[in-house]
């Protein structure tokens, strides 16, 4: 009997070993522990997130593929394109070793996608970071995440077309990096990681076998401590060139009908790739680890099955097509393996040196699912008295964007990155959200990813509620609508009962949201254990939108023109830079209307689809001030007057981000069918202004100092030289 010290260091609490004894009706040897410790790890398992996950809304109209496989899949309604799309976090190993730790993450989260037989077409990444700009150590892990982010995607040949990046200190100690991927696949091409058909051979591709990310899935699935540095040969080490030969081998294979089912050996590796597509399959394998083409000598049994080493997969074939198959791949120059065949029994058996190295039914390898104590907390509240909101808001925002990291000109981390390579790229980064077009196709796609941390550390209910709507209308600026959903949920332990509360109360909103949205959830990531030592980060639940443009792609269009702002003035502050910069809190309580929002998403969508606007923007972050600075980024010479006191006078007014607002230019020949257009949604507009010939910032007869402001916003920060604009 193992001791509870050695079962600990498995990552397995040691009710979870005697369970594992129970269910094989004896003691496991190493090898079996091992494949047992990264299948149940948390972020292989979700045992603490899969009953509340599997209350969320996963099925539509548009769904091809839901959650359960490499990646959601959904139908672009054009007869015969589909768009695959997943994200996934590698916060921990951006951490201990932040440029290997991030291109992973991006190389992984590619395989997911063209494993599912789509070509990717894009990426998206967010990005919580500490505040660079005083703290080495976070300008450092952020360069360095950026830099192999840049790395891996620029090689491989996929441009980076979006995202975000946000700055508090509650990341310092665990930044989160979160990587999405958007593919391309024909809705008749599509494959998935099934391991059918007794006798059919299972087949070994890509790069070698090392020592590299051995349990890299429990190291997900731990918590980050002044030790966690020692935790770098969990870290898997990425190689983009040779993903590119196997993407490119993998299509090829595609294109033919020998392939059964194919799947990434990402997360535990071998042992994931095999156990997971005979479970679905309801068949088992057997495999011959001495047939593992392997870089290192004397690898154990135990460390090839738990490597994480990149650009693997791991495919069942139909018997009798493995010469062809192996063509293909030796002709890219790839590895290529006959390791085991399809059995049917429902069992693993693994071989090495003529012994059998484990041998279990996969049933036993079935996880625990949890139901987690919750602590139900009030929402975090913080009253300002009035006198402290009583400065000039107009002042404030100039010392504002002065100072804050989070006002920084995004253009300047994606300057790092090739966002055009593929030539489909129609809007880029920095915008609502980003457009590609698909060639042959009258259809085009919009991703975009939102996060609103503060608001969930306030409220979990209502802040996901505001990302999902904020994510709604940024599709709807670009004249898209969301076709489905992803999520990447970033929270701390799941062992500590208030971020369990505060997971399920962002899971009961989200659905609530999605319901009411008609969007479907066809996939996701849930990353826990986002602690160092006893302290946890906000609670971060990122959502991830891929869209169908409507009609016709609109680019904003920044012309001499009126400016409107759509929707109900707002003077809540909560979640916003403004309190985070000038009182070190995150606000008050705040809650978000959908019924108002799924108004503002429908006359945006009419105004595009009428020609009423060149251009529109939702205000977020930084406010409307800041949203409009953006727009004069654009603006090539031009300038921008305001004449509105009663929205430009209020400090609340000023640096609200709460969803629900947008600024809309328009055409002045349609001024008089915009405003027929809002009455019939019920929705409130004002003229607060418009586009100018001359390089002004005026706001009511004050006038900005526009220099000086622009300055700020493309300023690089001297820490970081991935800031530095070429």
């Amino acid at each position: 009997m193992r001791t509870c010290q050695e079962v600990e260091l498995m990552n397995l609490k040691m009710d979870e070993y005697n369970e594992i004894v129970r269910r094989l009706g004896r003691e496991p040897n190493d090898v079996e522990l091992g494949v047992f410790s990264v299948m149940w790890s948390e972020h292989c398992s979700y045992k603490s997130s899969k009953a509340l996950l599997k209350t969320l809304p996963v099925t539509g109209p548009a769904v091809l593929q839901g959650p359960g496989e490499n990646a959601g899949i959904v139908d672009l309604g054009d007869g015969q394109n589909a768009l695959a799309f997943k994200i996934e976090s590698h916060n921990h190993p951006s951490y201990v070793e932040p440029y290997q730790g991030a291109a992973t993450g991006v190389g992984g989260i590619l395989r997911d996608v063209f494993t599912m037989g789509a070509r990717p077409v894009a990426i998206l990444d967010s990005l919580h970071f500490g505040s660079p700009d005083h703290n080495q150590k976070n300008a450092y892990l952020f360069e360095r995440v950026v830099a192999g982010i840049s790395w891996y995607g620029n090689c491989m040949g996929v441009p980076t077309v979006g995202g975000e990046t946000k700055f508090d200190d509650i990341y310092s100690r665990n930044p989160l990096v979160n990587a999405f991927t958007a593919g391309l696949v024909k809705k008749d091409r599509i494959r998935r990681g099934l391991a059918s058909g007794a006798g059919n051979p299972v087949i070994y591709v890509g790069s070698k076998t090392g020592r590299d990310g051995i349990h890299g899935a429990t190291f997900a699935s731990d918590r980050l401590d002044e030790n966690s540095d020692n935790d770098r040969p969990a870290v898997q080490v990425g190689d983009p060139f040779s993903e590119k030969l196997l993407l490119e081998a993998c299509l090829e294979l595609f294109e033919t009908d020998y392939v059964i089912g194919i799947q990434d050996m990402g997360a535990a590796g071998l042992t994931s790739s095999s156990t997971e597509m005979a479970s679905r399959s309801g068949t088992g394998i057997r495999m011959n680890l001495d047939l593992v083409p392997q870089r290192e000598e004397n690898m154990s049994a135990y460390e090839i099955m738990l490597s994480e080493s990149q650009e693997r997969m791991l495919l069942v074939a139909r018997k009798g097509t493995e010469d062809a198959v192996r063509v293909i791949f030796e002709k890219w120059d790839l590895n290529f393996a006959v390791i085991g065949e399809v059995i049917a029994d429902e069992e693993l058996i693994v071989m090495h040196h003529g012994q059998v190295a484990a041998r279990f039914p996969l049933t036993a390898l079935e996880p625990p699912v949890y139901q987690r104590p919750v602590t139900p907390r009030p929402a975090r509240i913080f009253s300002l008295p009035p006198e402290s909101l009583k400065s000039d808001p107009l002042v404030q925002f100039s010392e504002m964007i002065a100072l804050s990291p989070c006002l920084r000109y995004a253009g300047q981390v994606f300057h790092k990155y090739d966002f055009q390579v593929g030539t489909d790229t129609v809007i880029g980064p920095g915008a609502d959200a980003a457009v590609l077009r698909i060639k042959g196709s009258s259809s085009a796609v919009a991703l975009n990813l939102e996060s609103q941390a503060r608001l969930c550390y306030i409220n979990p209910f209502e802040g996901i509620r505001a990302v999902i709507a904020e994510a709604v209308i940024n599709q709807a600026c670009v004249n898209a609508y969301p076709l489905g959903l992803t999520n990447c949920l970033n929270f701390g332990s799941p062992e500590k009962p208030e971020v369990m509360w505060e997971f399920s109360e962002v899971i009961r909103g989200m659905r609530e949201s999605c319901l009411f949205f008609d969007i479907p959830v066809t996939g996701g990531n849930v990353s826990f254990y986002n602690d160092f030592g006893d302290s946890s980060i906000h609670p971060t639940p990122v959502i991830g939108l891929a869209g169908l443009v409507q009609g016709s792609i609109r680019q904003a269009e920044i012309v001499p023109a009126s400016i409107f702002l759509a929707g109900e003035l707002c003077e809540n502050l909560a979640g916003s830079v403004y309190l985070r910069h000038f009182h070190q809190t995150p606000g008050g309580d705040f809650s978000i209307d959908l019924e108002a929002v799924k108004r503002l998403q429908a006359l945006v969508l009419d105004c595009h689809k009428n020609g009423f606007i060149h251009a529109a923007h939702d205000i977020s972050d930084g406010g409307i001030i800041y949203s409009l600075l953006e727009w004069i980024a654009l603006c090539n010479g031009l300038g921008i007057e305001i004449n509105d006191q009663q929205a430009f006078s209020s400090t609340g007014v000023v640096f609200s981000e709460l969803p629900g607002r947008v600024l809309l230019l328009v055409k002045n020949e349609a001024t008089a069918r915009f405003i027929s257009s809002a009455k019939d949604q019920g929705l409130p507009v004002r003229r607060i202004g418009s586009i100018v010939k001359n390089p002004v910032f005026k706001i009511n007869g004050i006038d900005l100092d526009l220099e000086n402001l622009l300055g700020h916003y493309f300023k690089a920060s001297p820490e970081l030289r991935c800031f530095t604009v070429k």
